[in-house]
């Protein structure tokens, strides 16, 4: 068997790590490179090097290009990867980078959703062969200012009281998450921590935010698996 190339996950922020998804393509035999743009790693060109890519979280705006140089060579990236039916996932930033590489608008929402909010499933959302075990309704970690419009051709999967679009599908193993599954406690904390003054100004309470991860965060984590080890199996080998 030719051996699986490795996935790409590119990383945008120390904080924002790729937790349980990086835990579950390794459990499928997925090699992992990690990209970490904050270390002024340069973004390939060609997907066709990677069998999938992940597109992390991160504190930047898709529309940042002129402060962060990277944008537009990620965008690019994406866009080919997804066009060549390569497996994407993106989340929170990631969510947005798919979204504005397919030719959708990405803007900052009326207000930022930041805790452990509800979600629900759309009926294609529902029947998706990725999120459909995450049950119609759920409350996974919320953390973003910005949202986008559904791109063209897209499926929407998921949606909240405050923002029309929480996920969606482009293709057949394209998928943008705006909401967390993959992040574990260390990673709440150290985002309550590098994140303090978003939190102040936002008036949610960091402590309890912690608090109500420590209830929350373990089987979140244990759905958030499952639907990344449901996207995991579309990789092929070879």
């Amino acid at each position: 068997m030719i051996p699986i190339k490795p996935a790409l996950i590119i990383q945008h922020h120390p904080v924002e790590e790729a937790g349980i998804i990086a835990v579950v393509l390794s459990s499928l035999g997925c090699p992992i490179e990690t990209l970490k743009i904050f270390d002024e790693s340069a973004v390939p060109a060609d997907p066709e090097q990677y069998s999938a890519i992940v597109s992390m979280g991160g504190p930047m705006s898709v529309y940042d290009q002129n402060r962060f140089s990277f944008i537009t060579a990620e965008l690019d990236l994406l866009e080919k990867a997804m066009m060549r039916e390569i497996p994407v996932l993106g989340v929170c930033l990631g969510c947005q980078m798919m979204a504005a590489a397919l030719g959708a608008r990405v803007y900052p929402g009326r207000v930022k959703e930041i805790g452990f909010l509800p979600v629900t499933l759309t009926p294609d959302g529902a029947d998706d062969r990725v999120l459909g075990g995450l049950g119609r309704t759920f409350e996974p970690l919320l953390w973003h200012g910005d949202i986008f419009d559904l791109p063209r051709g897209a499926v929407k999967l998921a949606y909240s009281d405050k923002v029309e679009t929480q996920a969606f599908r482009f293709g057949k193993s394209a998928y943008g998450l705006l909401f967390h599954l993959e992040a574990g406690m260390k990673q709440v904390r150290d985002m309550a921590r590098v994140f303090a003054k978003e939190l102040e100004a936002e008036k949610v309470e960091a402590e309890g935010l912690i608090s109500e991860a420590e209830k929350r965060v373990e089987k979140l984590q244990e759905t958030g698996a499952e639907t990344f080890r449901n996207w995991g199996k579309m990789i092929k080998q070879g």
